[in-house]
């Protein structure tokens, strides 16, 4: 299985979605973001996974915008991160390096797991579509 990674646009969410066969075959995405809010553009990185019991946005940064090289850099850590280890180990770190995660069994409202839920696995659809 190749190691690159690939990048794809979303245009409905204006987002980076990155990318390879391995991360696939584990229901694994990072997604990058930059958008416009009251204080000015920010920008969150994301680490999405879903399997048949959930649904998880990591989200390990927000903050001000970054250039494209330390998108890079971090994008190139986290899937170093995943390469090393188990899929279980890795989800561990993302939930324990996020400043903010966003799982979809935690909600009480069926809606809001539904919501959840199809957020991220239609980004695994845009990717999909590309690979």
């Amino acid at each position: 299985m190749s190691q690159t990674l690939n990048r794809v646009f979303n245009e409905e969410k204006e987002s980076y979605l990155y990318y390879n066969e391995a991360l696939l075959s584990n229901n694994v995405i990072i997604e990058q973001s930059t958008f416009e809010t009251d204080e000015g553009f920010q920008t969150m990185i994301d680490v999405l996974h879903y399997n048949d019991m959930d649904a998880v946005q990591y989200t390990f940064y927000w903050d001000s915008p970054l250039s494209a090289i330390q998108v890079y850099r971090i994008v190139k850590d986290v899937h170093a991160l995943y390469i090393e280890n188990t899929l279980s180990d890795f989800l561990q770190l993302m939930n324990e390096m996020s400043v903010v995660s966003l799982s979809a069994m935690a909600q009480t409202n069926d809606e809001n797991k539904a919501e959840i839920k199809e957020r991220i696995t239609s980004l695994f659809e845009v990717v999909e579509v590309h690979a």
